[in-house]
């Protein structure tokens, strides 16, 4: 494959490569590394060839029983190593975290909602008290917006904010009032997860559609099945249905 910024060998991609360096000299705080990526890539390939093979020299197994049921997106997941699974929910991410529990209706626990706890430093600790914003890791929604209307850094309790509108609140109404680099650090990681999890699903689109072993109509199902089985469950990742043109040169300039 010619060296270009859709080139899924990742040691190979210069221009990717040189972005990524980028993002972490700009602050990024790396989740994985390059090897990490590549096995990402290389196993989601593998998943979608296996579940759909090029089957045209199995005349003689034309009765064998679909595995397409059995090869689900949450199979998928559930094989992949632990820190490679959470890089590809891309939730928010922090040093400090809560759980909080969510109970039925005869008060029993069924799960946990996870909290990131970032502190907001006062520069005037005689006038301003340091706070902690808490917010789901999931939507980035701030989940004690009571008490940041009791010491008025919002106007209504019960206002549904997230932190990248807080961060706004804060960088106008309290610009020299308090330290947010934390809550900063923290939505700057995950813009860059959200755009580097992008290409790496547009770079398995184009390993899936590059395999010259099998014919054409396979290499399409398989492209099709991948990038509806990714829109399905990350509703922001939007990758292109019909013939792959999504362009990584766009988001390494973006």
């Amino acid at each position: 494959m010619l060296v270009t910024e859709n080139n899924y060998n990742l040691n190979k991609n210069k221009y990717f490569l040189n972005w990524f360096h980028s993002q972490i000299v700009s602050g990024y705080d790396m989740y994985l590394d390059i090897s990490d990526f590549q096995k990402l890539i290389d196993y989601i390939t593998f998943w979608y060839e296996s579940k759909i093979p090029d089957n045209n020299c199995c005349v003689d197994f034309l009765d064998i029983e679909n595995i397409c049921d059995v090869f689900t997106f949450e199979q998928l997941m559930y094989r992949l190593d632990k820190d490679v699974y959470e890089f590809i929910q891309c939730n928010y991410r922090g040093e400090e975290k809560e759980f909080v529990p969510f109970y039925d209706e005869n008060g029993v626990p069924v799960f946990y909602f996870e909290n990131i706890c970032v502190n907001i430093i006062s520069n005037n600790p005689e006038k301003k008290k340091n706070f902690v914003v808490k917010f789901d890791s999931s939507s980035g929604i701030v989940n004690n917006v009571s008490e940041l209307a009791m010491i008025g850094i919002i106007d209504d309790e019960t206002s549904n904010i997230n932190i990248s509108n807080l961060l706004y609140i804060l960088n106008t109404k309290f610009k020299y009032t308090y330290d947010c680099n934390d809550l900063k650090k923290v939505i700057k990681n995950h813009k860059i997860d959200l755009k580097l999890r992008k290409i790496l699903m547009i770079l398995v689109g184009k390993k899936i559609l590059s395999n010259d072993d099998c014919t054409n109509d396979i290499r399409s199902l398989r492209y099709k099945n991948f990038v509806n089985d990714f829109n399905t469950f990350f509703y922001d990742l939007r990758l292109d249905e019909k013939d792959n043109s999504n362009d990584v040169k766009q988001l390494l300039k973006s």
